[in-house]
This record gives structure tokens, C-alpha cells and sequence, in this order.
């Protein structure tokens, strides 16, 4: 890996360019799970907010209520979710840079190796019924947002 992408992670790792240690590891983590969750986050809050704003006719005295709750709901979450995350010891080495993962990589899966960081055993069962549910909650609900507007802007065009 070129650049600094790996140079955060732990230097005990076996990654070409890995400088760092558990704390730079979850400073890096942190970081992207603090830009990448948002992004679908948004999503659902801007589909819900053009469904607001459709509903009432773009009437921003109607409309302008909902956006500083849609910001707080986004980011109280994102920042929340995070630095528990951090403190919980969740972000680890993660191939060559640092994400959600036990430590060592795969101890959860082994009954040799002792998982020292991270929420070893359950850790993995955890992350798939964590992603599954947001990923289906955000989908659902841009699809229902979006449906909605459809039925909305379909009615107004029948009249």
C-alpha cells in the first residue's frame, strides 16, 4: 500500500508502511466511520425532507422546522455510535487500514488465539445484524420517502 493509508496502523502488523499504534489505529477509524456513515444517513434525510417539501408546496415557513432536526438525528448518531466504538476498543487493524474488527484479525473465529481488543466472539454476528438492520432501515425508508413523493406529485397532477 502506497502513501499514508497503512501508516496509522499498528507496526506490529505485517502491512508494508504500518507506523502506528492502537491509537492512531483508532483515530483513523474513527475518521472514516465518522465520514462514511453520514452519507447514507443523509440520504434517507434529504428524501424525507423533498417529501416534506413537496407535501407543503415548498412553503419554507412549513418546511424549515424539520432541517436542524434532520442535522441533529444525523450527526448525534454518527458521533455517538462513534466514540463508543472507539472506547469499546473496536477499531483495529483491518487489512491496511483501521476499521470495526477484533484484535488479533480473526481471533473471534479461533479457539487458539485469545482476542485482546474488540467484542472478540460476537463481534462478527454483531456487525452483520448491525449493518443488515441500518442498510435495510435506510433503504426502506428512502424507498417509502420516495414512493410517497411519487403518490403526492401524482395526485397533484391528476387534478
Amino acid at each position: 500500500v502506497w502513501g499514508t493509508h497503512a501508516f496509522p496502523v499498528i507496526d506490529t502488523i505485517d502491512i508494508y508502511g504500518a507506523k502506528g499504534s492502537f491509537t492512531t489505529c483508532k483515530i483513523q477509524g474513527t475518521l472514516a466511520y465518522i465520514n462514511l456513515v453520514p452519507i447514507a444517513l443523509h440520504y434517507v434525510s434529504l428524501s424525507t425532507y423533498s417529501f416534506v417539501a413537496i407535501r407543503n408546496d415548498f412553503q419554507q415557513k412549513k418546511i424549515a422546522w424539520i432541517e436542524k432536526w434532520m442535522f441533529l438525528a444525523v450527526y448525534t448518531w454518527t458521533l455517538s455510535t462513534a466514540f463508543w466504538l472507539a472506547y469499546s476498543g473496536m477499531f483495529n487493524p483491518s487489512g491496511a487500514m483501521c476499521w470495526i474488527e477484533s484484535f488479533p484479525q480473526g481471533c473471534e473465529k479461533s479457539t487458539d488465539v485469545e482476542c485482546t481488543r474488540g467484542n472478540a466472539k460476537g463481534l462478527t454476528y454483531n456487525l452483520v445484524v448491525v449493518v443488515g438492520v441500518f442498510s435495510i432501515v435506510v433503504m426502506g425508508a428512502t424507498t417509502v420517502m420516495m414512493f410517497s413523493m411519487y403518490i403526492v406529485i401524482r395526485k397533484r397532477e391528476m387534478k
